[in-house]
């Protein structure tokens, strides 16, 4: 549906106006389509993904862990095939978490990194509920006495649709906040 304009003077109806509404709303940008809080060692979350949405975007926010530790994401109940690489450089204290790569592994670990300090990061996701190979990448980035920065990416190698995903600290509980939203399509 195409965006009504109006010419000076015209009267606009309370129809027309709903519509440009609803259009401008599914028309692009970022929808919410689920989150809350982190707790515990992992944080599920389901029905989350969907054909409404090829591509979304998880934010984590206001996060800590008791110590330093890896955060790791996986689809459904799979434990295999994950691919990734997340080189972490450290640039103040030192960081026990530098990194990684995976082949073949038991889920993408380094999707973001933590400590006692707040961090957050942003995970892009492609082709979750798809039939295809699932993408993903980050900038896992950790403040404090053991700042640390990277850039990850990867692939889950098989062409399983998925609706949720995990997330777990390798160290500790994991805190915090999480928000998935779905890259709007048109």
């Amino acid at each position: 549906m195409a965006l009504t304009t109006y010419t000076p003077g015209e009267v606009l109806t309370a129809a027309s106006l709903n519509n440009n509404f609803t259009f401008a709303a599914g028309s692009g940008g970022l929808v919410r389509v689920g989150g809350g809080a982190l707790s515990g060692s992992s944080t599920a979350f389901t029905s989350v993904f969907s054909a409404t949405y090829d591509a979304y975007k998880i934010v984590i926010s206001n996060a800590a862990t008791s110590g330093n530790a890896s955060i790791t994401l996986i689809f459904g109940a799979t434990t295999a095939g994950y691919y990734y690489s997340t080189p972490m450089a450290a640039w103040a204290g030192s960081y026990s978490t530098a990194g990684g790569a995976g082949s073949n592994a038991a889920s993408w670990a380094y999707v973001a990194a933590a400590n006692a300090d707040t961090f957050g990061t942003t995970l892009e996701i492609v082709n979750p509920f798809l039939t295809s190979r699932t993408h993903y990448s980050s900038t896992p980035v950790v403040s404090g006495s053991n700042a640390a920065f990277g850039v990850g990416g990867g692939y889950l190698n098989n062409t399983t649709s998925y609706t949720g995903f995990t997330l777990a600290a390798t160290i500790g509980n994991l805190t915090g906040t999480c928000n998935i939203y779905g890259y709007a399509l048109s």
